[in-house]
């Protein structure tokens, strides 16, 4: 997230091309929970997101079916905290 504060769009360059090499990488979408449950950013939660997104347009299937449960009681379990918390 530090990267888009930075006025040298060459440094921002690298930086994106970092991050969407990570989430092609097959294993990326098992660090979201972590982003997710952390206190980073914004902009890192919402890449943790698009990992997530990716995952299950692309590979949902493929997933054995414990991986694909582990998921969606994940998301059940974030989507229950998230609005329990107040504005």
């Amino acid at each position: 997230a530090v990267f888009y504060s930075t006025p040298d769009p060459h440094v921002r360059g690298l930086a994106e091309l970092e991050l969407e090499a990570f989430q092609d990488n097959p294993i990326a979408w098992q660090y979201v929970p972590n982003v997710l449950d952390s206190q980073a950013s914004s902009t890192s939660k919402i890449w943790a997101l698009k990992v997530l997104s990716i995952l299950v347009t692309t590979r949902w299937k493929i997933l054995p079916q414990e991986q694909r449960d582990g998921i969606k009681n994940f998301l059940s379990g974030y989507v229950i905290r998230m609005s329990n918390q107040p504005d």
